[in-house]
């Protein structure tokens, strides 16, 4: 994803909250664990969560928020990637970028 922006700091905050629609439904594995969402997110090319699961965390259908302070962008771009591991989709609810004052 890649938010172009003007020139000068800025605090990005980022939104998630594991709601699955069905959570007896949603199982992986031998033993039907819940289906781990590890998200590993950077920003501008560098990594700022390593495996980020929003279940271990805080709960199901519980916010959890991260902010990342003095944030600059390049070419008037800041680049925020999302990843998670193979056969998985990476999660995420909300970003916001505010200038920093």
């Amino acid at each position: 994803m890649n938010l172009t922006v003007a020139p000068g700091n800025y605090l990005v905050r980022l939104h998630w909250a594991d709601t699955p629609e069905t959570p007896w439904m949603e199982r992986e594995g031998d033993k039907w664990d819940p289906v781990s969402r590890l998200t590993t997110v950077l920003i501008n090319g560098q990594s700022v969560i390593e495996n980020l699961s929003v279940r271990h965390e805080v709960g199901t259908f519980r916010a959890y928020t991260r902010e990342f302070p003095n944030v600059q962008p390049t070419n008037g771009i800041i680049e925020l990637r999302f990843k998670s591991l193979p056969g998985h989709d990476a999660m995420i609810q909300a970003v916001e970028v505010v200038p920093a004052p």
